[in-house]
């Protein structure tokens, strides 16, 4: 058999499951087929889908969708079929701001399977316990002649209330399936779940009207034998198998940097970065320097990543044009000379013994990741120039919410007065370092004259 639902910790403060504890947790219970049903979002897909892979199980991909239809709400899991439903799947959930509408629900569920979630909070389970057989039958109907793959789940069998009622349902002319809701690992964990609500809430952890439900942890095999029948148990590895993500999709491109000379930027870059070198070393070029420069220019030329040299150049060169603040570069970029030629970093790599593969190597494929840091009073000046350079939809800047502070303080119990002095003490302090003379403003204008930053 198989779980069709759980949501991660990528359903904020809703579940506090760490993906890979769970997988290896369900694979040592005997499952090949693991399954992740985030609720509105789809952040942890990637990882999720690399770490089964890793693992060596079969990856199931969904999403638990709030929906309304006639003002009432009615709430679904989606299970993408194959590589397009899971892009459908991505398109809904960027539309998602708390509820959708049914018709929404229809135009995006296409190559996917559809389960009602059964969380005992929607309509459908109203009329569940109210044995409204008459709704429920119309209800079903339409979705049975909505989705072309459409299941009702038999859900929360471990109350002996909620396992009477769900009786009614054998008497739909419907296709079943056993689903064992999932909110956090173990049994214990549910006071994880209850810090996390309590967050989302801005209370206590000790007040009792705090959206808990018990009992929703990873049941073994032998647990669900007990719960559920065997038709609705293997109704579940039906839907498994109707679910093959390859994640064969075309590969994002980086927008390619229109520079003033209207050449390749492959060889801009490396026009850009001969200036910069020979004016750090002041003319004196340096033999160690010259073979360093032409292996870092080798392998970023060869990986692709020329023109995110060269965008990121630009926003930090503007940066100083305008007199904004930015920082000397830290983590691994420093180890890259190209970086110091440029002026994105100031750390000469070799005068202090830095690697440049522990940024950039070539036998390990992925994008450069160079930290920089500009004055938060200016970071909308920043992020213009930037959406200047590269369409809207390529850009995403992960913005921190000023207030999530105090709402952490409050779940956990502490005093919000204590957490609130000490931020205004680190706030302080970063107006201390800004008042520090340095090469990270552009004070010491010719320092810098002639150089391509």
């Amino acid at each position: 058999m198989v779980h069709l639902h759980m949501r991660s910790s990528y359903s904020l403060l809703e579940s506090p499951i760490r993906l890979e504890n769970m997988i290896l947790h369900q694979k040592q219970l005997g499952y090949n087929h693991v399954c992740l049903t985030d609720h509105n979002v789809m952040y942890g897909t990637m990882e999720f889908y690399q770490l089964c892979k890793k693992h060596n199980v079969h990856p199931i991909i969904g999403l638990e969708v709030d929906s309304i239809y006639n003002e009432e709400p009615f709430h679904f899991i989606l299970l993408a079929k194959n590589d397009m439903g899971l892009q459908n799947l991505y398109k809904l959930s960027s539309i998602i701001k708390g509820n959708v509408s049914f018709e929404e629900v229809i135009k995006y569920a296409k190559d996917c399977v559809v389960l009602t979630s059964s969380d005992g909070k929607d309509t459908f389970s109203a009329y569940i316990e109210h044995q409204d057989l008459e709704k429920l039958s119309a209800f079903v109907e339409l979705c049975k002649n909505s989705f072309s793959d459409f299941y009702v789940s038999i859900s929360m069998n471990d109350s002996g209330k909620k396992r009477v009622d769900n009786k009614i349902l054998k008497q739909l002319d419907c296709k079943c399936v056993a689903l064992s809701r999932i909110l956090y690992e173990k049994s214990e964990d549910v006071k994880s779940l209850q810090a996390l609500r309590a967050i989302a809430k801005q209370t206590s952890i000790e007040n009792q009207g705090l959206d808990v439900q018990f009992q929703r942890y990873l049941r073994s095999p032998q647990e669900m034998e007990a719960l559920y029948d065997e038709s609705e148990l293997i109704a579940t590895e039906e839907i498994a198998r109707m679910c093959n993500i390859q994640m064969a999709f075309q590969k994002s491109k980086l927008p390619v940097f229109k520079n003033k000379l209207q050449i390749d930027s492959r060889d801009y870059l490396i026009k850009l970065c001969k200036k910069g070198l020979e004016k750090r070393l002041n003319g004196n070029l340096n033999p160690t320097y010259i073979k360093r420069l032409e292996y870092e220019l080798n392998v970023i030329v060869n990986m692709g990543f020329t023109d995110y040299f060269l965008i990121v150049w630009d926003f930090i060169r503007y940066a100083r044009s305008q007199d904004i603040f930015v920082g000397p570069g830290r983590g691994s970029a420093a180890g890259s000379l190209v970086a110091y030629c440029l002026g994105i970093t100031h750390i000469d790599p070799i005068q202090n013994n830095l690697l440049f593969e522990r940024f950039l190597n070539p036998s390990r494929i992925s994008m450069p990741d160079i930290d920089t840091d500009e004055a938060e009073k200016s970071m909308k000046r920043i992020e213009a120039i930037i959406h200047s350079m590269t369409p809207k939809e390529r850009t995403n800047p992960n913005l921190l919410n000023p207030s999530r502070k105090n709402r952490i303080a409050k779940g956990a119990g502490v005093d919000v007065a204590e957490v609130n002095r000490l931020v205004k003490q680190f706030e302080q302090m970063k107006k201390m370092m800004k008042q520090m003379p340095g090469m990270m403003k552009k004070g010491k204008r010719g320092m810098f004259k002639g150089l391509p930053f």
